[in-house]
């Protein structure tokens, strides 16, 4: 979300994905990146008696490469996804357990990509949904294109949003706490779009409206965005088997062509942020004290007043004539019209 308060000029409105990337992969790198999925997993296989450390804390010359980035951090989400959701222990020669994703990449300069778990694994949260559809269509589409040759820009795009400068997590996003609810990192990603900051939100068309809507309704002095581009468009419908004689298919019908259905979707959306409270409050400024006659604002005053009487008496002494014949009318008229009244009785 980007705010125009307090701007001289419009913002810049980020409305697709593109104008999120902090950096565009550069085609010479996209050769570096892991060919597929099954020669990503044996690698790891190699390093089981290299240092372990250099995969956490890589060396200072990744950072120059997005695609040395990129791969970093593949291979940090499929160890958390083993270690830890998984709870598989990949490396057999010591005990190593990825419970938190620390990313050293990650800089301010770049997007927030912001999105909520996935889901939930034995209580605990999973990898956030951005970053999950980042790393699948990695694996299942940009690999394919890349064997045959026929890399399309958007999969440039959305590899290079997965790029670590970007941070996908939520504040205070913990892997390991069990106890951490869905609704305390909503509120987390709530504090963050309202810090206008260089952050958004990532999610289902239904719940970016309703995420909309509850925004504009208790954070009016401010303006929030919604992108136009549509990550993943998918069509989807009913069949009814064996349905006889029954009118429910029939029925059904009627309610869609009639908007039924689709308000009862809005509504359901509506009933998830029904009990939802802002998590700030934004305290109403106070009035601006009394401006007292002080000082230079009231020397400022006499010398306004001063010179609007000398004015005043200027005029009058040029018009004195002028006023003298005006003011002798006027009283001849009164007499005259007197006079008139007295002849009418």
């Amino acid at each position: 979300m980007i705010s125009e308060l307090n701007s001289p000029l419009e913002a810049n409105r980020p409305t697709a994905f593109e104008d999120v990337i902090c950096d565009t992969v550069d085609k010479t790198d996209i050769a570096k990146l892991p060919a597929n999925f099954k020669h990503f997993t044996k690698s790891f296989l190699s390093m089981r008696d290299q240092n372990y450390s250099m995969l956490l804390h890589p060396p200072e010359a990744s950072r120059k490469f997005g695609s040395d980035r990129i791969e970093w951090y593949l291979r940090m989400l499929y160890l958390l996804e083993k270690n830890f959701v998984e709870d598989v222990d990949y490396f057999w020669n010591e005990y190593v357990r990825i419970q938190e994703l620390d990313n050293p990449f990650v800089s301010d300069k770049c997007f927030k990509l912001l999105s909520l778990p996935r889901g939930y694994i034995s209580g605990f949260s999973d990898i956030p949904d951005f970053l999950s559809y980042l790393a699948s269509y990695t694996w299942e589409i940009f690999t394919k294109e890349r064997e045959a040759q026929t890399v399309s820009q958007r999969s440039i795009n959305l590899v290079s949003l997965l790029d670590p400068r970007h941070n996908h997590y939520p504040k205070n996003f913990k892997h390991s706490d069990k106890n951490q609810m869905r609704l305390q990192i909503q509120n987390s990603v709530e504090d963050e779009i309202v810090h206008c900051g260089k952050s958004v939100y990532i999610a289902d068309s239904e719940n970016i409206e309703a995420e909309l809507q509850f925004l504009d309704r208790y954070y009016s002095s401010k303006k929030f965005f919604k992108g136009q581009e549509i990550l993943q468009m998918e069509n989807y419908g009913w069949r009814f088997s064996l349905k006889g004689e029954s009118n429910v298919p029939k029925t059904f019908q009627d309610l869609i062509e009639n908007g039924i259905y689709g308000r009862l979707s809005e509504e359901e959306e509506r009933q998830k942020y029904l009990h939802r409270k802002p998590i700030r409050k934004f305290e109403i400024k106070e009035s601006a004290p009394a401006v007292e006659l002080r000082g230079a604002l009231l020397t400022l005053f006499i010398l306004c007043g001063g010179i609007t009487l000398g004015a005043s008496l200027v005029f009058a002494i040029e018009i004195r004539e002028i006023f003298f014949i005006l003011i002798v009318n006027i009283i001849n008229y009164l007499i005259s019209l007197r006079t008139m009244l007295r002849f009418q009785r």
